[in-house]
């Protein structure tokens, strides 16, 4: 085979490849669920907070994927929240190895001490709600810090560790769910692969000679 036309052909396959693994790249991107971070703290323990939990004083973070806002109803099937008491101990992790994620409307939420609207309800919970954090936003939420669930009537943020009894449970102080950047940025790297491939590509049909001052048919053509 001419030498000329081996390097041609090579070329143009490694160009193919660049471009396919943009277009791979950029679909994935495009139809794949957003990667939310999620961290809080809880109320310690005194004389005006009715739950004695052992998360009282402790804090929550951990991650899920989802596609917000939500519909009526959304299942979770990536998320790992970890649950810690005010010294920092891990006391439970909830996987989908050991428990169920999701988030629903709820028709009414306390959203601050006299207003009360819609809302759109976290939660992450074990097999009969043994181990479970329950976050509460408002409805059409993308984003943003969770309603706190001390001294709020209606649906609380909360969590427990042991059961649904008092003295298992612990009221959300604050918290807030944020967006992960990477998949705008790996949206952007894709396109841009597909791009510069596809230039590369309608440049290989030409070929400069060998004094570099004009250019002939590409040998492959």
């Amino acid at each position: 085979m001419d030498r000329s036309k081996w390097a041609c052909r090579h070329s143009r396959i490694l160009l193919t490849v660049i471009i396919a693994i943009g277009c791979v790249t950029h679909a994935d991107t495009v139809c794949a669920t957003t990667v939310y971070d999620v961290s809080g703290t809880f109320f310690a323990s005194g004389p005006s907070n009715p739950l004695t939990g052992p998360l009282n004083g402790g804090t929550f973070s951990g991650m899920f994927t989802a596609t917000l806002p939500t519909p009526a109803v959304q299942v979770f099937t990536t998320f790992d929240i970890n649950l810690f008491d005010s010294s920092g101990a891990l006391l439970f992790s909830l996987t989908p190895s050991n428990a169920v994620s999701g988030v629903q409307q709820g028709s009414v939420c306390v959203t601050g001490p006299s207003t009360t609207g819609p809302c759109d309800v976290f939660d992450f919970e074990t097999p009969g709600i043994n181990n479970f954090l329950q976050l509460v936003v408002p409805r059409g939420f993308t984003g943003g810090a969770v309603i706190p669930g001390f001294n709020l009537a209606g649906v609380p943020s909360f969590a427990g560790v042991g059961g649904v009894l008092e003295s298992n449970q612990s009221f959300v102080e604050s918290g807030t769910i944020t967006s992960t950047p990477e998949p705008n940025s790996l949206m952007l790297f894709g396109s841009g692969i597909v791009a510069c491939g596809w230039m590369l590509r309608r440049r290989v049909g030409i070929w400069w000679n060998d004094s570099g001052s004009k250019r002939r048919p590409h040998p492959c053509e």
